[in-house]
């Protein structure tokens, strides 16, 4: 009998604590991960990448909860939430999003959990596999085709509406842009001016975690391409004219990443870049500006530009 206590012991511990701290980590995951939701879920409307984010977070703390102990298993989780690490390690580094930092601290603890707390003794229920199985599947689909989504609503006028953009404080300034405007072109005219004189690309201004933020934009008056199509885009629809963001990359450099927007009026839609013109407009007044390209669809592709997301 005293041989056995100590064997009871450590049972009872890999059986109750353990199952407690998989519980614990569950519930922290999912409680920082709708923090995370509630906090950016205007963001989430108009971006993949947050949504993909989150949801691998979501993944990882279903992964510490269900307790897999066959070996194959366990190896394809690892296989998994590596490469899990691997991508939330790639956003913050590279594309410096912080969110891909809570990313890979979901990932590398349940590594750590499997590593560490998983009793090897006992087989795993048909269930608990099936379970498992989904779980790991669905990651990978969600990680492999996600990026590839393009958000397009059929409301070309609402998109990204106050709701989720801008508040009552923001729709006020942008009244008060176009308040001389009457007509849909020129609507986009005055938001377009205005950002012209107003704005300047901030070379040395990289967020952290890439979104856009009107009250931050019109705060600072400055930003990167993403912020002055975002903000371009927010004026024309406030005051109901279609306009998209377009995001994409250079044909000849795929690391050159850019943003611009395509506007609707006089029956055309009409690609424009506002970074650029706003950038050749503070160099010098004189030099000539990319102006409003008319276009076969909101779809045409660029001659310049790989198109990778519409929205």
């Amino acid at each position: 009998m005293p041989d056995r206590f100590p064997v009871i012991c450590r049972l009872f511990v890999q059986t109750v604590f353990v199952k407690k701290i998989n519980w614990i980590v569950f519930l922290i995951i999912l409680g920082v991960n709708t923090y995370l939701t509630l906090s950016l879920w205007g963001f989430l409307q108009i971006s993949y990448a947050p949504r993909l984010l989150i949801g691998l977070s979501l993944g990882c703390s279903v992964l510490a909860l269900i307790n897999i102990r066959t070996k194959a298993l366990r190896v394809v989780t690892y296989i998994i939430v590596s490469a899990v690490l691997i991508v939330g390690l790639f956003y913050a580094m590279y594309c410096r999003r912080a969110l891909g930092f809570w990313v890979a601290i979901s990932a590398c603890t349940v590594i750590v959990i499997y590593f560490l707390s998983r009793p090897k003794s006992r087989k795993n229920t048909l269930v608990t596999k099936m379970i498992a199985g989904i779980v790991l599947v669905a990651i990978f689909v969600f990680t492999t085709l996600s990026g590839a989504f393009v958000v397009v609503s059929k409301n070309r006028g609402d998109v990204n509406g106050p709701e989720t953009v801008w508040d009552s404080e923001s729709q006020a300034i942008f009244d008060e842009i176009c308040a001389d405007a009457t007509t849909h072109k020129e609507f986009i005219a005055a938001a377009y001016n205005w950002i012209l004189h107003n704005l300047t690309y901030d070379d040395d201004y990289r967020p952290a975690y890439q979104c856009f933020n009107v009250k931050r934009t019109l705060s600072l008056k400055s930003g990167i391409c993403y912020d002055f199509a975002n903000l371009f885009a927010a004026i024309c629809r406030s005051q109901g004219v279609p306009c998209y963001c377009i995001n994409g990359y250079r044909r000849d450099n795929v690391n050159y990443q850019h943003a611009w927007n395509c506007v609707f009026f006089d029956g055309v839609w009409w690609n424009m870049d506002v970074t650029f013109d706003t950038c050749r407009h503070n160099k010098s007044p004189d030099l000539s500006l990319y102006g409003f390209h008319a276009c076969e669809n909101l779809y045409s592709p660029d001659e310049n530009y790989v198109i990778t997301k519409i929205y």
